[in-house]
């Protein structure tokens, strides 16, 4: 997700792997991202440059409120397809 504007640039949908990051990134190099902020899950730390990578909370706020987002809407779409049958 773009830190100043909030557009999700690339996404994948994938186990938390390595290689779940590693396409990721390779979806990413595109847009000539300066920085990565991330949590503190150890393939950030293997897999992006240390000198673009910043660990925190602070800076992943808005990216893990559009994952809550997304999230309920599946459940809810799921648990109203439920119903219809």
């Amino acid at each position: 997700m773009d830190h100043a504007s909030g557009v999700v640039l690339a996404y994948v949908l994938a186990p938390h792997q390595d290689q779940a990051l590693v396409k990721l990134v390779n979806l990413l190099k595109p847009f000539g991202i300066k920085r990565f902020f991330t949590d503190a899950w150890g393939a950030y730390e293997r897999i992006l440059d240390p000198d673009t990578h910043l660990i925190g909370k602070k800076n992943t706020q808005k990216i893990e409120r559009k994952h809550l987002t997304l999230r309920n809407r599946i459940i809810a779409f799921s648990q109203k397809d439920d119903l219809l049958f």
